[in-house]
């Protein structure tokens, strides 16, 4: 049974890699494309495409680890972490609203794996513009709330599994004081917060 579970894994994880590899390779061709040529006729066929993959990229990078030692499309030492992060904030400054809102939407799955990320000064910037923005769209604005609400929910049952089995370590090791123990995360997303707050 062990065994079967692991293949399955592994053929979840391969299949998964590959999906992945199959969405950035097309974005990131459309944006050589599109920034070698912006009026390119073709880029406007390619619009659904794009989409689509802006969301998928993002969410898998939410539920699977692809930063292990190998390269996506680019031979530099970027990490496929600062490679997707960068294409979808290239996407998120789109003049295209509908791809600006499914690369918004993308980095929202994205922040969920790499947290400190939203910290960067660009991402804190894209989501203070928008939200404070009177010229942004409503549908943007309303985004950037779902991406931080799904974000803090996402990490509060994180925080709520880490505790409970760090609670049946601890009672099994004889230790009943829990407020040595911190958590690491728990300042991210505190930080988050006094990010919206400023």
């Amino acid at each position: 049974k062990q065994w079967y579970q692991r293949r399955v894994a592994i053929t979840a994880g391969k299949l998964a890699q590959d999906c992945f590899k199959k969405f950035f390779i097309c974005l990131a061709q459309y944006r050589k494309q599109f920034t070698e040529n912006p009026e390119d006729p073709s880029l406007e066929n390619q619009k659904g495409v794009v989409i689509r993959s802006l969301f998928t990229v993002g969410l898998l990078c939410q539920h699977f680890e692809f930063d292990q030692g190998k390269q996506t499309h680019s031979k530099s030492a970027a990490s496929i972490q600062n490679q997707v992060y960068d294409i979808l904030m290239f996407f998120s400054s789109s003049s295209d609203e509908e791809i600006r809102h499914r690369a918004i939407s993308g980095l929202g799955f994205f922040f969920i794996r790499y947290d400190r990320v939203m910290l960067r000064e660009q991402s804190r910037t894209l989501y203070i513009d928008i939200l404070k923005g009177f010229d942004a769209p409503v549908k943007l604005k309303c985004q950037v709330l779902k991406n931080l609400q799904l974000h803090l929910l996402s990490d509060e049952k994180r925080l709520t599994r880490q505790n409970q089995q760090m609670r049946k370590e601890l009672k099994r090791d004889g230790i009943t004081d829990l407020k040595t123990y911190g958590d690491e995360k728990s300042s991210v997303s505190g930080a988050i917060a006094q990010m919206l707050l400023s």
